[in-house]
């Protein structure tokens, strides 16, 4: 082991004995002499060989080491099995969802927020601007199946289970750039709600600036730390989907209603309620893509050594470590942090989004589909994902590009 890594493992097992500790497990009973220390031990090891008799001044009675042992045992048996069980999915959660409460995180992961600047999009763009959301729609379809058909062998056996498992097999090592892009965008999309929210509450109440409606924002948020059931998730989706409809239902009554739009809202009480409804949706937008990147630091980081280097964020009775909920915490303050602190927020937040939705969404599932099923693939399959990696290039090039100069344009404009 060279120097860096061996420091970065004497940092985790210094970090899982004193920081994420097993702490309330215990609540109301006795708790053991000394915790279990898993940090890290080799596959196949001898559990007794975890147990950690410390000195002559602090020594555990021998029945507290059997009965420590045989709890290593057990769930060192259980890790195996787990393990072992091909049809059981690591990263899936204790609860499952019905299709239709899926549909409700699908429908608000594709009508977020940003579905309310369609029109200005259309304005701008023209006609070629619907054509080309069309035509990016059914490309992502498809490298949706590309990336679905990659958890797959041969044999039609369901081998990998997470978009970095792909990555690692395409090439060890990939999969943190993968995760790091996952966390990237999914962590922008929460900044960019608490920045849309402010933005529309300050709209209705000038006299507050908008740095007091983040803060005020993300108060509001703070319980999304406690968010533990997809099914809850699913739920808020369920009514983000209804806010939009009364969007859209009063957005149609005004326009029918009135003869002609001389101002864009000129009636300060109805911009105020159509505000209102939007920050309401900004809310509930929100803990969809929170909660996936909270999934995915615990599945790679939280899961209990030596599967993932951390200890793991659950009690043995099945609730949430209290450390673990101060990380949520700190997460969601980090949004927080960054909508307030980073300059020139959306046009960083647009050339960033085009560099990590271009390979999340084109370029790498194209790729990793190439690599592993290029053998069994026919020409006319290989030349299609050849042109998404090809055409996902281009788009990322192009949006880095132009995103670079609305970065331009934005500074320009503020130092005059």
């Amino acid at each position: 082991m060279n120097p860096v890594n061996k420091k970065l493992q004497n940092l985790t097992d210094w970090s899982n004995k004193h920081i994420f500790t097993s702490s309330l497990d215990y609540w109301n009973q006795d708790a053991p002499a000394a915790p279990p220390s898993y940090q890290m031990q080799p596959a196949g090891a001898d559990p007794a060989s975890y147990l950690d008799y410390g000195t002559s001044d602090d020594q555990m009675s021998g029945d507290a080491n059997n009965s420590r042992l045989e709890t290593i045992q057990e769930d060192t048996a259980l890790t195996t099995v787990r393990g072992n069980d091909k049809d059981s999915d690591p990263h899936a959660g204790g609860e499952p969802i019905s299709a239709l409460q899926a549909a409700w995180n699908v429908t608000n992961a594709i009508q977020g927020m940003f579905i309310v600047g369609l029109p200005i999009a259309v304005k701008v763009g023209g006609w070629y601007s619907i054509l080309a959301m069309i035509a990016v729609a059914y490309i992502c379809y498809w490298t949706g199946v590309l990336l679905i058909e990659c958890l797959y062998d041969n044999k039609g056996e369901k081998v990998r289970y997470s978009y970095r498992e792909v990555a690692e097999f395409y090439r060890p090592g990939f999969g943190k750039w993968v995760l790091a892009a996952q966390l990237t965008e999914l962590l922008s999309t929460c900044i960019i709600y608490v920045v849309l929210a402010a933005d529309l509450m300050q709209g209705c109440f000038p006299s507050i600036d908008k740095a007091a409606w983040m803060m005020l924002v993300s108060a509001v948020l703070m319980p999304c730390a406690f968010l533990d059931s997809l099914i809850l998730v699913s739920q808020l989706s369920f009514a983000n989907a209804i806010s939009h409809l009364i969007v859209n239902a009063i957005m149609l009554i005004y326009c029918l209603s009135q003869q002609e739009i001389s101002n864009s809202l000129p009636n300060q009480g109805f911009k105020t309620l159509v505000n209102l409804v939007l920050v309401t949706k900004a809310l509930l937008s929100y803990p969809l893509p929170f909660y996936a990147a909270v999934q995915l630091f615990k599945d790679n980081l939280f899961r209990g050594a030596p599967v993932t280097p951390f200890t793991g964020c659950y009690s043995p009775d099945g609730s949430l470590r209290e450390w673990a909920l101060l990380l949520r915490i700190i997460l969601l303050l980090f949004t927080l942090f960054i909508a307030l602190s980073v300059p020139y927020l959306i046009e960083v937040m647009g050339m960033v989004g085009n560099i990590t939705g271009t390979m999340l969404s084109f370029i790498w599932p194209a790729l990793f589909h190439l690599k592993i099923k290029g053998d069994k693939m026919v020409d006319r399959d290989r030349k299609f994902d050849q042109f998404i990696i090809g055409l996902g290039c281009a788009i990322c090039i192009c949006g880095v590009y132009f995103s670079f100069l609305e970065l331009l344009r934005a500074m320009n404009s503020a130092d005059q």
